[in-house]
């Protein structure tokens, strides 16, 4: 009864760090409690993973709204010519039923112009101040339900990055999920794949820069079962995803990921494509040291063997 306690007071108020974490949202020192916190509680670990696995399938395409053409033609016509940012005729076009005629009257107290009704009323000017702030609330409320969605590959490349990270996290928490085949050996690694996927990851072998290789597994990201290699630094383990990606396409150096600074929930996360192979690094090393691994494995990639 008192370990109970004790593990429900260790974990009191860490629902909200956890939403917090996952938004980047954080400071340094929360940031880094959060993380250590996670370590040691597979409990809040799996509900982390969890909300990184909703906010992945949140970002699909089809799941959020996406405004008519007509309107977002209509509101870019507007910024390039300098006019008003809100107009009612334009908010009108998104607004639901309920919506409209608040909007209606809202809207004519601000102008000036009197409501239609049975009755006409003017509206006295200490009577329109407040409708005046229910004109800019509900501007805003209409602003957030026809804001345009984001460029097709910004929300895919942010959905995919959140899945490494997911499967990342994932690979940690269960005992044995971490490893398929466990072996320092690349060529006891690189065979097991053959006959597992139709085409053969690269498995170089790193450990004289500190990079030891610890073996591999299967995964599933993007739509498709992917190989992930495994490599480790001092007691932090790298998750290096591999797949093939659009041969055409030019190869891009390795990187850290555009989204979220290149850090996803406590993880930093670097990304290139180099012989019609995309490549995902999550780790919870630092960015520098990340980038430092993916760009030896880029470098050895072609060539896997170690320099004499």
């Amino acid at each position: 009864m008192m370990s109970g306690s004790r593990d429900e007071a260790r974990c009191a108020g860490m629902d909200v760090l956890l939403h917090a974490l996952a938004d980047g949202e954080l400071d340094a020192a929360n940031a880094l409690r959060c993380e250590a916190h996670l370590h040691e509680c597979p409990a809040c670990a799996s509900a982390f993973a969890e909300i990184g696995a909703w906010r992945a399938a949140l970002r699909r395409d089809g799941v959020r709204h996406q405004a008519p053409e007509r309107l977002r033609g209509r509101i870019l016509a507007m910024a390039g010519s300098g006019a008003p940012a809100w107009q009612p005729e334009t908010a009108m076009l998104a607004a639901p039923d309920w919506l409209r005629r608040p909007l209606r009257v809202a809207a004519a107290a601000v102008g000036g112009a009197q409501p239609a009704s049975p009755r006409r009323r003017s509206w006295p000017w200490n009577a329109r101040w407040p409708a005046l702030a229910l004109a800019a609330g509900l501007a805003a409320t209409v602003a957030v339900v026809v804001q345009p969605r984001v460029g097709p590959d910004d929300g895919e490349a942010a959905t995919l990055q959140r899945e490494v990270v997911a499967s990342h996290i994932r690979s940690l928490l269960v005992p044995g999920r971490l490893e398929d085949v466990a072996s320092s050996d690349r060529h006891t690694v690189k065979p097991w794949f053959a006959g597992r996927l139709d085409f053969s990851p690269p498995t170089p072998d790193l450990a004289e820069a500190g990079f030891p290789l610890a073996g591999g597994r299967l995964d599933y990201l993007d739509g498709h079962t992917v190989a992930a290699l495994i490599y480790r630094r001092r007691g932090h383990v790298i998750n290096l995803f591999v797949w093939p990606g659009d041969a055409a396409g030019a190869p891009i150096a390795p990187h850290l990921a555009g989204h979220g600074g290149g850090r996803d929930g406590g993880h930093a996360v670097v990304h290139w494509t180099q012989g019609g192979m995309t490549f995902w690094a999550v780790s919870d090393l630092n960015g520098a040291e990340l980038v430092d691994f993916a760009r030896l494995f880029s470098a050895r990639a072609q060539d896997p063997a170690p320099p004499a």
